[in-house]
């Protein structure tokens, strides 16, 4: 996931804890969560061109895939973010 760099961590914060408790609600595990820090992005994504990056090693049900990437897409604070399927 990507965040803006330099905004307000308590937003930051917010999606982590947010994104946590969809996992414990739809009754998936998170594995691991790192923050691999503050990148340069290849190009501007909604005029930032730095961005911190979260990662996130979860375990979910396939049919709550599609209900995290639409909570993903609605909040504003994310410039972008990838589910990838094992």
């Amino acid at each position: 996931m990507l965040f803006p760099d330099g905004k307000d961590a308590k937003e930051k914060t917010r999606v982590v804890k947010m994104i946590e408790d969809f996992v414990k609600k739809h009754k998936g595990s998170l594995l691991k969560t790192e923050s691999w820090g503050t990148k340069n992005l290849a190009y501007p994504i909604k005029k930032q061109v730095t961005a911190e990056y979260e990662h996130f090693v979860l375990s979910l049900e396939s049919t709550d895939q599609p209900e995290l990437e639409r909570f993903l897409s609605l909040d504003e604070y994310l410039l972008r973010y990838l589910v990838v399927r094992v």
